[in-house]
């Protein structure tokens, strides 16, 4: 196999050095014009960092893969339509994308923290809507209605038996004579605990159904210029991929050798 490879090289590099000088020029070429038409276009980047304590990364990129599939397709008017916007507003909109969703543990609680990334194309105008739009967006997650309408019930009546005794505390405290000052000092640190007890119950429904931005897009946007080297690699691949199907369509040496090599 080596001394094949080594006889076409031979054949590519030697006998049809012209060729590949040739395609080395149209690589030149390649390059210096798809760099002046990207140059011509600017291209930004925009991150935004949230958390949930209730989607992990498979619920949200099923949940969103319909609103990224129309962006990178060009279709705005669908787009527009899942998020809640018009066509317009998201025109300089290219790409969305779900960069990573870290499992981040506390003492307090389990959390999801996601990345989602966006690039535009020209100009940033509208993202701080899209921003707004897109959490509102994760925020009627099926998975978030539905568990939210099935802990309501529990949350209910957590408070109602929290305000029963606080109920009843207040009737003993109405009861208790006034010398009776520690029996008085404990009730009020009962009562005190009990409305701490329902600060919390709030405070954990509220937290465990929300979604929370830690920095959006305005805080991270920045523009991605051209890379030369990039285009030079990709256009060199091209055109000397052009003059190796050149030479096996043009030689009958090389032909014979790959056909030799093959049966």
């Amino acid at each position: 196999m080596i001394p094949v490879i080594k006889r076409i090289f031979q054949v590519w590099f030697i006998k049809y050095w012209l060729v590949v000088i040739l395609s080395f020029f149209v690589c030149g070429a390649g390059v210096f014009i798809v760099y002046k038409i990207e140059e011509r276009t600017k291209h930004y980047s925009a991150n935004i960092l949230g958390s949930t304590l209730l989607l992990n990364y498979t619920s949200l990129f099923y949940y969103l893969e319909p609103l990224a599939d129309h962006l990178h397709n060009g279709e705005f008017k669908e787009a527009a339509f899942i998020i809640g916007l018009k066509p317009e507003d998201i025109m300089k909109i290219k790409k969305i994308e779900i960069n990573s969703v870290h499992e981040v543990a506390e003492e307090t609680d389990v959390r999801y923290e996601f990345k989602i990334i966006v690039s535009l194309e020209n100009d940033t105008i509208g993202l701080y809507k899209f921003e707004k739009s897109l959490i509102s967006l994760i925020k009627k997650h099926p998975l978030i209605i539905h568990l939210n309408k099935n802990s309501e019930w529990v949350y209910q009546e957590n408070v109602k038996l929290v305000q029963h005794d606080l109920f009843r505390i207040d009737s003993t405290l109405s009861m208790l004579n006034k010398e009776n000052i520690s029996g008085k000092e404990v009730f009020q640190k009962r009562k005190s605990e009990l409305q701490s007890d329902l600060l919390k119950l709030q405070i954990i429904r509220d937290n465990t159904f929300d979604v929370k931005t830690i920095y959006g897009f305005k805080d991270a946007v920045f523009e991605i210029h051209p890379k030369t080297s990039k285009f030079f690699i990709l256009w060199i691949c091209i055109s000397l991929t052009g003059s190796l199907l050149f030479i096996l369509i043009k030689d009958k040496e090389v032909r014979n050798l790959i056909m030799d090599k093959l049966i």
